[in-house]
């Protein structure tokens, strides 16, 4: 039986964990995978306890002087966790998989590819909302403004797939294939669920170097399934991100000279375009795994700490802003 795990890497996102770890368990993923480094937060402490309740896996790694989420990648591959046949997603605590048919899991989505080696999931960009304060969740009825369909910024993709021999690394976007695969292997689908054609020249990087970031625009699709990404969530939340850096770069090259995520990119990046509340038919069942979460002392007693970390955090924020 192939087993299906979500893997992600982290750096003091202690406020944003819980409810992401719940919403993957819910939808139907047998393991969640976190890899941590150099947090200053409340992240170890959470993920401890969670591990101790056999929630999680939680690994503590040390880039030393590389990518944390390529090391972390490099870690989980070497470790031999995944095993031939299951399926993997590597994703971020702000992104949730929304499979908008069948009873919202991942196992429907699946069911519809048998014979597949995976499927590219189109971010969906959500924005603030005009909230100036994070309520604490991102599956919430006040974060339903998200980026019309023809956003180009929605091209961008993660990777759900099959892992296997032909898996040579696990990048961020989506797997670099070996070069055999490409002649022989099973297809990718896209988010229509249709197979893509690997020849479009969207996807000569990945088939060239290994590296994907966008699909093709007729493959971009939130008919049946997308990847909502609540990327700014509130200015506040956005400037957490200006603190830890990019993961997907080693120290040396890391955003730590406040370009990426200054205040200009996040008002760059603030879709609230159109309204999109499709995930919202999971919240109540949400907040029922939430509430068993938080049934244990230790993971309650936490997790209230985080939030009243972020509280003030928050605070000092806006009266600085």
């Amino acid at each position: 039986m192939s087993e299906k795990i979500v893997f992600t890497v982290v750096k003091d996102e202690a406020p944003f964990l819980l409810e992401w770890i719940a919403f993957y368990r819910m939808i139907g993923f047998d393991t969640v995978v976190i890899y941590s480094n150099n947090s200053t937060d409340r992240t170890d402490e959470l993920c401890a306890a969670m591990a101790a309740e056999g929630l999680i896996e939680h690994h503590i790694h040390q880039p030393e002087g590389r990518s944390p989420q390529g090391h972390a990648a490099w870690l989980f591959r070497r470790s031999g966790r995944a095993k031939p046949g299951d399926w993997v997603l590597f994703c971020d605590p702000d992104e949730f998989l929304n499979v908008k048919f069948g009873g919202h899991r991942v196992d429907d989505l699946i069911a519809h590819m048998p014979d597949k080696q995976g499927i590219l999931l189109t971010w969906r960009m959500f924005g603030d909302a005009g909230r100036q304060r994070f309520t604490g969740r991102s599956i919430d009825p006040a974060y339903c403004w998200a980026a019309a369909e023809e956003n180009p910024n929605n091209r961008v993709v993660k990777t759900l797939f099959r892992y296997g021999p032909e898996v040579e690394f696990m990048g961020v976007h989506g797997p670099r294939m070996t070069a055999g695969y490409w002649t022989e292997g099973r297809p990718f689908v896209s988010a229509r669920l249709t197979d893509l054609d690997p020849a479009l020249p969207a996807y000569a990087k990945w088939r060239e170097t290994g590296q994907i970031v966008t699909c093709d625009s007729q493959d971009s699709s939130y008919r049946h399934v997308q990847l909502n990404h609540y990327f700014t969530r509130s200015a506040a939340c956005f400037a957490m991100k200006q603190r830890r850096g990019i993961g997907g770069r080693a120290p040396d090259r890391a955003d730590y000279d406040h370009t990426r995520y200054a205040r200009a990119h996040y008002d760059a990046s603030n879709f609230n375009q159109v309204q999109d509340k499709s995930i919202l038919v999971l919240g109540g069942e949400l907040d029922n795994i939430i509430r068993e979460f938080m049934s244990v002392q230790k993971i309650e007693s936490i997790q209230s700490d985080i939030r009243r970390d972020f509280l003030l955090y928050e605070a000092e924020f806006i009266a600085r802003s």
